[in-house]
Formats: C-alpha cells, structure tokens, sequence
C-alpha cells in the first residue's frame, strides 16, 4: 500500500496497523524498513500503531475511533496531542462530558517519524488554538522539547503535558505499547520545571488545567 501511494505522489500516510516495534525485534525491523522506504519516497508517517489525528474546526477526521460517528463535538480553543490514541480518545470523550471544547486532535502511536513534539510545535502556532495539551510515554529529543516549550512560552500559550512512565513498571508498559523508551525520570522532570511546563499526574488532572488554561 505504501508503495502504491508512492506511486501516486502522496506525501503525508497515517498508518493505524499494529504488529511494529511494541511487538519486539522483529517487528521493529519491520517499523525500520518502512520508515526507510517512505523517507525515500519523501512521505511523512504518522503512526504506525495509532489511531490517527482530526481537525473539529472544519470536520476532517482522519481516524477510525468510534468517538467520532458517536457525537457531537463541542468546538473549542485547546489542542490536544497523546501519544495513546485509547488514552486520548478518552479524554476527548471525558471533555465532552465535562463542556471542555477542543479543536485538533492527534495520536502519535510509535512516532516512526512525526512525533508527540512535531505536532505540539505546529499547533502552538495555530492562532485558533489558545492551549495546548498532551500524553506521551517518551520524550526523543531533549533540544526540540525545550525549543517547543520556550515558544509556548514565548506565545503566552500554556503547554499542559501528562508524561508516564515514570516508574519501571510504567517503562515497562510504556516499551510494550508503543514500543518506546520512557526515558530518565529525573532528566524529564528537571526539563518540564526549567521550561515551563505544566506537569500533571492524571487524566483528570490534566482536563482540570486545560479547562484552568483556557
């Protein structure tokens, strides 16, 4: 399929398969040669082993979470950005119940290629978006995460961020899911203080500081 849409000249893929790097070796060779073969056919991947990304403002939804077909979304001035689609969907759904509007959604999954802060740095510059908030198992790159925080910053916009993985189970778990490394628990929390971040624990933590935010 994705040499098909090579073929077509397609340029951007969202991949919700399953079965790459959360499954081991061999399924990260797997996740390896197919982000190798679209980085030479210049096609950016979302995914794989996520459930894909929609923007509310104008009703283009591309992603196959039944939350979607099952209501009417309440519109409203925060992005959110979450590295589980399971975990996002449900906030999401929680939102709406507690009358919080949101306007961009995305789930990264593995984050082959476009990751949790790729997404976080396009829509801090979105002038619709007023906050923006975000689950993610691993942080990749310690440089890129303080230039995205300090624009935030810089934009008077808040970055609300749940990160996991804090405890060796939680590693554990989140190396099974997304195939990911957790990180340096105490490197992570040192980065989210010295940047301005605002660190919560839970879910409901983090729908209580978007809605404080916004």
């Amino acid at each position: 399929a994705l040499q098909e849409c090579a073929e077509k000249g397609v340029r951007a893929v969202i991949l919700f398969s399953s079965g790459f790097a959360e499954t081991g070796p061999e399924g990260e060779r797997l996740q390896r040669e197919l982000t190798e073969y679209a980085n030479s056919h210049g096609i950016r991947l979302l995914g794989p082993n996520c459930v894909g990304a929609a923007n509310l403002t104008d009703g283009s939804i591309m992603s196959f979470y039944y939350i979607f077909t099952a209501h009417e979304f309440l519109l409203g001035e925060i992005a959110l950005v979450t590295q589980s689609g399971g975990v996002g969907g449900d906030i999401l759904k929680k939102s709406q119940e507690e009358v919080i509007g949101f306007n961009y959604w995305a789930s990264t999954g593995n984050e082959t290629d476009l990751h949790f802060l790729d997404f976080v740095s396009y829509l801090l510059e979105q002038p619709e978006v007023k906050v923006v908030g975000g689950y993610t198992e691993t942080i990749r790159d310690g440089r890129y995460f303080q230039q995205v925080a300090q624009r935030a910053v810089l934009l008077n916009k808040p970055f609300v961020c749940m990160k996991v993985g804090t405890s060796d189970v939680g590693a554990e778990a989140a190396k099974m899911h997304t195939g990911c490394s957790a990180g340096d628990e105490t490197v992570i929390g040192a980065a989210f203080r010295q940047n301005a971040v605002i660190r919560v624990k839970h879910k409901t933590e983090l729908m209580d500081m978007l809605q404080l935010a916004n």
